[in-house]
């Protein structure tokens, strides 16, 4: 196993495997669909119950390249979108209306209906993919890594706040309305996950 996630209500769990993905009910625990690939799965998220799936692949080939997003269809076992991006995908979630794509150096907020990407969100290094997005309501609460610092010393463009750059700082962004509502200076080390609870009003 490579990788695993619960659903957002956690009445599923899936498993991301050296050669290909399974998913399991777990009340009462029972397989529901298992898929050989070639090459194994490094990131996997689930839509609630539905049949959407979002898979990225950890291979070699162009086809099962970490940069290859999929959102596949488990009832008719094939893809409704692929996007390819700069660098590896390190994690994917997803609630009814967005979905984000966590890179080590940004966070992308798409349309989860079109997969119109709407923001994208420069972080300072996350290879952990250091991200949550809260699941119930309208709003979509997005907690990142905030900006980091360039070169020259000052932040890198981005709707951030003036704790760009700070380590152990969270950004808390509202990926319907398309804002930053502020930051949090969690910790003085840097942080290696946060979580959000489903309606968005608590993080940890």
């Amino acid at each position: 196993m490579l990788t695993s996630s619960f659903n957002q209500d956690s009445t599923h769990i899936a498993l991301g495997l050296r050669g290909g993905w399974r998913i399991f009910a777990c009340e009462p625990f029972a397989p529901c669909h298992a898929v050989a690939e070639s090459s194994g799965i490094g990131a996997i998220s689930m839509l609630f119950s539905s049949s959407l799936l979002a898979l990225v692949g950890c291979g070699e080939r162009a086809g099962d390249s970490p940069r290859r997003l999929r959102l596949w269809n488990t009832t008719t076992s094939s893809a409704v979108f692929e996007l390819t991006f700069a660098t590896a995908v390190l994690n994917v979630l997803m609630n009814r209306t967005r979905l984000l794509v966590v890179l080590e150096d940004a966070t992308h907020i798409f349309e989860l209906l079109t997969m119109r990407m709407l923001h994208t969100l420069d972080t300072m290094p996350n290879p952990r993919a250091v991200a949550a997005l809260s699941v119930e309501g309208e709003a979509s609460y997005c907690a990142v890594l905030p900006p980091g610092i360039n070169s020259t010393g000052s932040a890198e463009p981005s709707a951030a706040t003036s704790s760009a750059g700070k380590v152990g700082t969270v950004l808390i962004f509202d990926g319907a309305q398309g804002r930053p509502l502020g930051s949090i200076a969690a910790h003085s080390s840097p942080v290696a996950r946060v979580a959000l609870s489903p309606s968005g009003d608590t993080l940890a």
